[in-house]
């Protein structure tokens, strides 16, 4: 079966470093005007008990601006997690269970002898059946990397072994 890591990026936007935010946003914004006013609002600083402070890296947090910028990052770890989804996964469908096919056939074996649906037999090889997975969940040559993302949340899925768990916290990071 697949395991769950997650992480949580959002603290991670509290050190973006301006310059290859900005950097980001080059690629697809010309305007220079528009790059100033977001270097401005980057560079606005903070009140932090009356004194007001720098800030030299991060989001400003409570800005409008907060959660498009964070998105401009997070585009790029969306294209990442695409790649390797891309060289990660592999197959079109697992292959069937060997503990299911085993309960299936005797239960079928049973129904034919008995032809009674309702033997205490058939009843119980039928519960071992809905009890199991028809599907093998471990199957080497079915691998799926799956990537959940929400504003500043991110919970990549990754199948145990797949490699992809230490490059995602790599790239994220």
């Amino acid at each position: 079966m697949g395991s769950g890591r997650g992480h949580h990026v959002g603290e991670s936007f509290d050190e973006i470093d301006h310059h290859v935010l900005v950097g980001l946003l080059r690629h697809k914004i010309a305007d220079g005007r528009f790059l100033n006013l977001i270097w401005k609002a980057l560079r606005a600083g903070y009140l932090w008990l009356q004194e007001r402070r720098d800030s030299v890296i991060g989001t400003p947090q409570g800005s409008i601006l907060s959660p498009m910028l964070a998105n401009v990052y997070l585009h790029e770890l969306d294209c990442f997690v695409e790649q390797l989804r891309q060289r990660y996964e592999r197959g079109q469908e697992r292959r069937p269970n060997p503990a299911y096919v085993t309960v299936k056939n005797q239960r079928r074996r049973w129904l034919d002898q008995t032809g009674d649906p309702q033997h205490p037999c058939v009843r119980e090889l039928t519960r071992q059946m809905r009890s199991l997975p028809s599907k093998d969940p471990r199957d080497p040559n079915y691998v799926r990397v799956r990537y959940l993302r929400y504003a500043d949340d991110c919970a990549p899925r990754r199948r145990e072994g797949s490699g992809s768990g230490p490059e995602l916290e790599r790239h994220a990071a």
